[in-house]
């Protein structure tokens, strides 16, 4: 197995999930610092409607960052329990944006965007695949992506579904609103080519259309094999 690939892709998810966690402890920390001196000192200018309007905004605010802490930990428990069935049927669509969620913080460093573009008339996308490894390989190409990528770029994500295969295109814009694509394809596909092979997935690069687009077939877990 690639095991120091897929610890360093655990370690980085861990690391976006910490992160958030921890600002949502330092803003529950302020906010309950705030109500301690509301409880202590309660200002003798303000009227008493004023005084519970205080406490209940501060209220409000830490029961929002709690629901934000068990919605993380939630998604990241979904995570850990990702190789509990090494190849499963999944819901493409609702594993993805299950990956975005749990890259979040490193998408707000980047001071990009990642959109999944869902349709109007939406429909599942289910595959049989590797969860782990399919998470390994949309997060590299992410990853790589994010870093070419200039402040205020989108990456878009949208799902197709033919048969047995499914697709998963990514684009870049701008924001300029130009589309651009500034990885070395070989090398990214070199990176996770192991995996590919695992997925019985392609990795190809549509120069026209600047798209990149990941190819995924329905594996057997019969004759499925780890790295």
């Amino acid at each position: 197995m690639k095991s120091h690939q897929e610890a360093y892709f655990m370690g980085r998810i861990a690391a976006s999930i910490t992160h958030g966690l921890k600002n949502i402890l330092a803003v529950v920390s302020e906010t309950l610092g705030l109500l301690e001196d509301l409880a202590s000192a309660p200002s003798k200018t303000a009227s008493l409607d004023e005084y519970l309007d205080r406490v209940k905004k501060s209220v409000a605010i830490v029961s929002a960052q709690v629901a934000k802490g068990i919605a993380l930990v939630e998604d990241y428990n979904r995570f850990a329990h990702i190789l509990d069935h090494p190849v499963q049927k999944i819901d493409l669509r609702d594993s993805i944006q299950h990956l975005i969620k749990l890259c979040a913080h490193m998408i707000r460093l980047k001071q990009v965007k990642v959109e999944q573009q869902i349709p109007e008339t939406k429909t599942d996308v289910h595959l049989t695949t590797c969860p782990f490894y399919l998470y390994m390989v949309v997060f590299e190409i992410l990853d790589r992506l994010m870093t070419q990528m200039s402040p205020g770029s989108l990456i878009k994500l949208q799902l197709e579904k033919d048969g047995d295969t499914a697709m998963i295109c990514f684009s870049i814009v701008s924001p300029e609103n130009k589309s651009e694509f500034g990885i070395n394809i070989q090398q990214l596909v070199l990176a996770v080519e192991p995996f590919l092979k695992a997925l019985e997935a392609e990795c190809t690069f549509d120069e026209k259309e600047k798209t990149l687009r990941l190819t995924l077939r329905d594996l057997n877990p019969d004759k499925f094999a780890f790295c």
